[in-house]
């Protein structure tokens, strides 16, 4: 029994060990990349705990080496490209051509605006009224469109002999009907 005592204490012993060794390497990770981070930015790095360094012991900024001033000169260097020519005085400096004519399109459009939306809402608003007939031509109108309806029915209607033929088949069947 005192052989499986110890073993155990053993292991509590060993998973100690284990838990403080990983509790200082998942604290001091953030750190160190921390540092890292700041040496390869170039910029003095101010560490968490002061107390464990002094302003004198505080890291230099690191030198900046040929191949980052390379890279830094390429991306924010300047391009090839040369920018358009400006006149040296501002005040000598008149519209264009084309600035007047885009200048002159716009007030154009404008102004066709205004005027359509005008006679729009113009029409909207104010609708034009249709003259009021007489009573006689009224009277004279109605009588027009009565007789153009009537005249339609009787252009519909078959003829005469036409009708008489079908129904006679139908009306006098016989005895069987």
């Amino acid at each position: 029994m005192s052989k499986l005592g110890s073993l155990i204490s053993d292991v509590g012993k060993q998973l100690g060990t284990l838990g403080n060794q990983t509790v200082k390497t998942v604290v001091k990770t953030p750190a160190d990349l921390a540092k890292t981070a700041a040496k390869q930015g170039g910029f003095e790095h101010v560490d968490i705990d002061e107390n464990k360094q002094t302003k004198a012991e505080k890291p230099a900024p690191a030198k900046k080496t040929d191949e980052s001033k390379s890279i830094v000169a390429h991306l924010y260097g300047k391009s090839d490209a040369k920018p358009a020519a400006s006149p040296q005085n501002p005040e000598e400096a008149q519209p264009s051509m084309d600035a007047q004519k885009k200048a002159e399109e716009a007030q154009k459009l404008a102004n066709l605006r205004n005027q359509l939306h005008g006679q729009y809402y113009q029409q909207l608003t104010n609708p034009v009224k249709q003259q009021e007939e007489r009573p006689a031509e009224k009277v004279e109108r109605e009588k027009m469109q009565d007789l153009q309806e009537k005249q339609k029915k009787d252009e519909k209607k078959k003829p005469l002999a036409v009708t008489q033929a079908q129904q006679s088949a139908e009306k006098f069947r016989g005895v069987s009907g």
